[in-house]
């Protein structure tokens, strides 16, 4: 029966080549969700490094404003051992964005990376303004701008998440 072998063969290589098929289609459907994953992970960790960011603002605002024009030595000071514990938390902050930076590096495109760059260039930068009792408009101009670049982060990764890369995806995510 050699007419019957060639086509269980024919059958089965079909029904193997069908399987081959679906299982591609589930790799890739989980390595899309892998990358949502990692993308929302992204954004939960940016969303903290604002948050704390923001508090760091509303502190070194708040020495600002309390400050004299020729303050003392002892004023001084107690300005550093008010600002000493946000300093750590700065360059903390500014670490934490280099190993997001990184993660991004490797799983997202280079204009993200670049824009973390620039944040934790500007951390750093408040933080040594901060090391040096600096708490005026210049270092409450930059942490600001931490902020807003991390909001437009924020946005670029929740608009990348919201693509709609094709039909699998959207029942992955259940839209």
């Amino acid at each position: 029966e050699p007419e019957k072998a060639q086509k269980d063969q024919e059958e089965a290589l079909a029904k193997l080549k069908q399987s081959e098929d679906e299982l591609r289609k589930e790799e890739d459907r989980l390595e899309r969700l892998k990358r949502e994953q990692e993308m929302l992970s992204m954004l939960e960790a940016l969303s903290g490094v604002k948050d704390s960011q923001e508090k760091i603002n509303a502190e070194t605002s708040a020495v600002d404003s309390g400050r004299e024009p020729n303050e003392s030595r002892r004023q001084k000071l107690k300005v550093q051992q008010k600002i000493e514990p946000f300093t750590k938390r700065e360059g903390e902050l500014a670490d934490q964005v280099d190993g997001l930076n990184q993660k991004l590096k490797e799983e997202l495109a280079r204009v993200f990376t670049f824009v973390l760059k620039n944040v934790s260039a500007d951390m750093r930068q408040i933080r040594d303004s901060l090391k040096d009792l600096e708490t005026g408009s210049y270092t409450q101009f930059l942490e600001k701008e931490v902020v807003r670049d991390l909001d437009r982060l924020i946005a670029a990764l929740k608009a990348e998440l919201e693509k709609p890369e094709d039909h699998d995806r959207s029942r992955a995510v259940g839209t």
